[in-house]
Protein backbone atom coordinates (compact mmCIF):
# COMPACT_ATOMS: atom_id res chain seq x y z
CA UNK A 1 0.00 0.00 0.00
CA UNK A 2 2.82 2.21 0.94
CA UNK A 3 4.63 1.65 -2.35
CA UNK A 4 1.48 2.51 -4.59
CA UNK A 5 0.77 5.49 -2.88
CA UNK A 6 4.64 6.65 -3.70
CA UNK A 7 3.76 5.56 -7.19
CA UNK A 8 0.74 7.56 -7.10
CA UNK A 9 2.93 10.42 -5.81
CA UNK A 10 5.61 10.25 -8.13
CA UNK A 11 3.06 9.99 -11.25
CA UNK A 12 1.60 13.06 -9.89
CA UNK A 13 4.46 14.57 -9.87
CA UNK A 14 5.79 14.22 -13.29
CA UNK A 15 2.37 14.70 -14.70
CA UNK A 16 2.97 17.87 -12.72
CA UNK A 17 6.17 18.93 -13.93
CA UNK A 18 5.32 18.01 -17.65
CA UNK A 19 2.05 19.92 -17.60
CA UNK A 20 4.09 23.27 -15.86
CA UNK A 21 6.54 22.96 -19.20
CA UNK A 22 3.99 22.66 -21.78
CA UNK A 23 1.12 25.33 -20.91
CA UNK A 24 1.02 28.68 -23.03
CA UNK A 25 2.20 31.56 -21.73
CA UNK A 26 4.05 34.69 -22.46
CA UNK A 27 5.79 37.17 -21.12
CA UNK A 28 5.15 41.54 -19.88
CA UNK A 29 8.02 42.88 -20.66
CA UNK A 30 8.99 46.14 -18.98
CA UNK A 31 11.87 48.04 -18.90
CA UNK A 32 10.95 49.87 -15.12
CA UNK A 33 13.02 49.02 -11.73
CA UNK A 34 11.44 48.86 -8.53
CA UNK A 35 12.97 48.60 -5.07
CA UNK A 36 9.90 48.09 -2.81
CA UNK A 37 6.21 47.22 -3.57
CA UNK A 38 5.32 50.97 -3.46
CA UNK A 39 7.37 52.30 -5.80
CA UNK A 40 6.23 48.74 -7.37
CA UNK A 41 2.16 49.47 -7.64
CA UNK A 42 3.22 53.11 -9.32
CA UNK A 43 5.02 51.30 -11.92
CA UNK A 44 2.39 48.80 -12.52
CA UNK A 45 -0.42 50.82 -12.62
CA UNK A 46 1.00 53.25 -15.01
CA UNK A 47 2.46 50.46 -17.23
CA UNK A 48 -1.17 48.78 -18.34
CA UNK A 49 -2.89 52.78 -18.11
CA UNK A 50 -6.40 52.32 -16.25
CA UNK A 51 -7.23 55.74 -14.35
CA UNK A 52 -11.04 56.18 -13.16
CA UNK A 53 -12.76 59.19 -14.48
CA UNK A 54 -16.47 59.42 -12.62
CA UNK A 55 -16.25 56.53 -11.63
CA UNK A 56 -15.97 54.38 -14.52
CA UNK A 57 -12.82 52.65 -15.64
CA UNK A 58 -10.75 53.84 -18.28
CA UNK A 59 -8.03 52.29 -20.50
CA UNK A 60 -5.32 54.50 -22.52
CA UNK A 61 -5.56 52.26 -25.65
CA UNK A 62 -2.69 54.27 -26.69
CA UNK A 63 -0.82 52.18 -24.67
CA UNK A 64 2.16 49.80 -25.83
CA UNK A 65 2.06 46.78 -23.58
CA UNK A 66 5.33 44.72 -25.52
CA UNK A 67 4.88 41.47 -25.50
CA UNK A 68 7.43 38.46 -25.95
CA UNK A 69 6.07 35.17 -26.44
CA UNK A 70 7.64 31.62 -26.13
CA UNK A 71 8.47 29.49 -29.57
CA UNK A 72 6.51 26.91 -28.47
CA UNK A 73 3.57 28.24 -27.19
CA UNK A 74 0.37 30.42 -28.24
CA UNK A 75 0.48 33.87 -27.23
CA UNK A 76 -1.75 35.90 -25.42
CA UNK A 77 -2.62 39.32 -26.06
CA UNK A 78 -2.35 41.35 -22.83
CA UNK A 79 -3.54 44.30 -24.33
CA UNK A 80 -6.88 42.87 -25.37
CA UNK A 81 -6.89 40.92 -22.06
CA UNK A 82 -6.50 44.31 -19.76
CA UNK A 83 -9.21 46.04 -22.27
CA UNK A 84 -11.66 43.19 -21.70
CA UNK A 85 -10.97 43.34 -18.16
CA UNK A 86 -12.33 46.90 -17.66
CA UNK A 87 -15.09 46.44 -19.86
CA UNK A 88 -16.25 43.52 -18.01
CA UNK A 89 -15.46 45.30 -14.18
CA UNK A 90 -17.65 48.39 -15.78
CA UNK A 91 -20.20 45.95 -16.10
CA UNK A 92 -19.94 44.78 -12.89
CA UNK A 93 -20.15 47.89 -11.58
CA UNK A 94 -23.03 48.94 -13.85
CA UNK A 95 -24.83 45.48 -12.22
CA UNK A 96 -24.41 46.82 -8.54
CA UNK A 97 -21.51 44.03 -8.18
CA UNK A 98 -18.33 46.30 -7.34
CA UNK A 99 -17.23 49.55 -6.88
CA UNK A 100 -14.36 51.55 -7.83
CA UNK A 101 -11.97 53.47 -5.08
CA UNK A 102 -8.77 55.53 -5.86
CA UNK A 103 -6.18 54.21 -3.19
CA UNK A 104 -2.97 56.47 -2.75
CA UNK A 105 -3.04 56.74 -6.90
CA UNK A 106 -4.59 53.19 -7.86
CA UNK A 107 -7.83 52.39 -9.09
CA UNK A 108 -9.01 49.27 -6.89
CA UNK A 109 -11.88 47.37 -7.61
CA UNK A 110 -14.01 46.62 -4.24
CA UNK A 111 -16.64 44.02 -3.68
CA UNK A 112 -18.37 42.73 -0.39
CA UNK A 113 -17.37 39.41 -1.28
CA UNK A 114 -20.22 38.17 -1.47
CA UNK A 115 -20.04 35.18 -4.18
CA UNK A 116 -17.01 33.65 -1.77
CA UNK A 117 -19.37 33.82 1.34
CA UNK A 118 -21.24 30.89 -0.83
CA UNK A 119 -18.72 28.65 -0.58
CA UNK A 120 -17.70 29.74 3.10
CA UNK A 121 -18.00 26.24 4.25
CA UNK A 122 -14.82 25.29 1.91
CA UNK A 123 -11.18 25.42 2.67
CA UNK A 124 -8.93 28.62 2.35
CA UNK A 125 -9.51 32.24 2.16
CA UNK A 126 -9.48 34.47 -0.40
CA UNK A 127 -7.43 37.65 -0.22
CA UNK A 128 -4.87 39.74 -1.88
CA UNK A 129 -1.25 40.94 -0.61
CA UNK A 130 1.71 42.10 -1.79
CA UNK A 131 5.61 42.53 -0.81
CA UNK A 132 8.74 42.46 -2.23
CA UNK A 133 11.97 40.10 -2.31
CA UNK A 134 15.04 39.02 -3.30
CA UNK A 135 13.61 38.60 -7.10
CA UNK A 136 11.41 42.01 -6.96
CA UNK A 137 8.18 43.62 -6.07
CA UNK A 138 5.57 40.61 -6.36
CA UNK A 139 1.32 40.56 -6.09
CA UNK A 140 -0.78 37.09 -4.44
CA UNK A 141 -4.19 36.45 -4.61
CA UNK A 142 -5.44 33.86 -2.65
CA UNK A 143 -7.98 32.20 -4.31
CA UNK A 144 -10.31 29.27 -1.77
CA UNK A 145 -10.88 26.13 -2.32
CA UNK A 146 -14.25 27.34 -4.10
CA UNK A 147 -12.74 29.81 -6.44
CA UNK A 148 -9.85 27.99 -7.16
CA UNK A 149 -12.10 25.43 -8.74
CA UNK A 150 -14.77 28.44 -10.16
CA UNK A 151 -11.42 30.09 -11.80
CA UNK A 152 -10.22 26.57 -13.19
CA UNK A 153 -13.69 26.01 -15.00
CA UNK A 154 -13.36 29.34 -16.59
CA UNK A 155 -9.53 29.14 -17.69
CA UNK A 156 -10.43 25.31 -19.21
CA UNK A 157 -13.78 27.00 -21.09
CA UNK A 158 -11.48 29.37 -22.64
CA UNK A 159 -12.69 32.51 -20.59
CA UNK A 160 -12.01 35.95 -21.65
CA UNK A 161 -9.28 37.82 -19.27
CA UNK A 162 -12.30 40.04 -18.10
CA UNK A 163 -14.74 36.94 -17.11
CA UNK A 164 -11.29 35.89 -15.25
CA UNK A 165 -11.00 38.94 -13.50
CA UNK A 166 -14.21 40.11 -12.36
CA UNK A 167 -15.01 36.44 -10.96
CA UNK A 168 -11.78 36.62 -8.84
CA UNK A 169 -12.71 40.97 -8.29
CA UNK A 170 -16.48 39.83 -7.12
CA UNK A 171 -14.65 37.12 -4.62
CA UNK A 172 -11.88 39.22 -3.07
CA UNK A 173 -13.31 42.19 -1.32
CA UNK A 174 -10.41 44.39 -2.72
CA UNK A 175 -8.01 44.54 -5.14
CA UNK A 176 -5.99 46.47 -7.40
CA UNK A 177 -7.27 46.87 -11.17
CA UNK A 178 -4.42 46.89 -12.42
CA UNK A 179 -3.20 43.90 -10.70
CA UNK A 180 -6.34 41.84 -11.25
CA UNK A 181 -6.12 42.28 -15.16
CA UNK A 182 -2.61 41.44 -16.13
CA UNK A 183 -3.15 37.83 -13.64
CA UNK A 184 -6.18 37.66 -15.46
CA UNK A 185 -4.88 38.12 -18.61
CA UNK A 186 -2.07 35.38 -17.86
CA UNK A 187 -4.55 32.80 -16.34
CA UNK A 188 -6.39 33.25 -19.55
CA UNK A 189 -3.75 31.81 -21.82
CA UNK A 190 -2.53 28.61 -19.07
CA UNK A 191 -3.57 25.70 -18.63
CA UNK A 192 -6.53 24.54 -15.96
CA UNK A 193 -3.93 22.12 -14.32
CA UNK A 194 -1.90 24.74 -13.03
CA UNK A 195 -5.00 25.35 -10.43
CA UNK A 196 -5.87 21.54 -10.10
CA UNK A 197 -2.41 20.29 -9.13
CA UNK A 198 -1.80 22.88 -6.78
CA UNK A 199 -5.26 22.82 -5.02
CA UNK A 200 -5.34 20.29 -2.12
CA UNK A 201 -8.48 21.40 -0.84
CA UNK A 202 -7.88 24.35 0.79
CA UNK A 203 -7.29 26.47 -2.88
CA UNK A 204 -4.14 28.24 -4.37
CA UNK A 205 -1.82 30.95 -3.76
CA UNK A 206 -1.08 32.90 -7.10
CA UNK A 207 2.21 35.10 -6.94
CA UNK A 208 2.83 37.37 -9.96
CA UNK A 209 6.20 39.50 -10.33
CA UNK A 210 5.29 41.93 -12.63
CA UNK A 211 9.21 42.56 -13.71
CA UNK A 212 9.97 39.00 -14.42
CA UNK A 213 9.07 36.51 -17.41
CA UNK A 214 5.43 35.70 -17.09
CA UNK A 215 6.51 31.61 -17.12
CA UNK A 216 5.08 29.52 -14.32
CA UNK A 217 7.38 28.93 -11.67
CA UNK A 218 9.17 32.43 -12.68
CA UNK A 219 6.63 35.32 -12.81
CA UNK A 220 3.83 33.67 -11.58
CA UNK A 221 3.97 30.85 -9.45
CA UNK A 222 0.67 28.49 -8.17
CA UNK A 223 1.09 27.09 -4.37
CA UNK A 224 -1.47 24.99 -2.34
CA UNK A 225 -2.59 27.63 0.49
Amino acid sequence: MVQDRYELVSRRSVFKTATQALVATSIFATGAKATDSETDDEVYDESVGISLDEDKLVYDESNDLSLETHEETESVDLDESVRSTVDALNEAREDGEVTFEERDGEVWVVSDGMESDEASVLCGTNDYTSGSTSRGPYHVLKLDDGLSRDVAALMAAGAAAGVIATKISASIGAVPVAVVSMIAGILSGLGALLIHENNDGCGVKIRHYPHLPEVPGVGITFRPQ
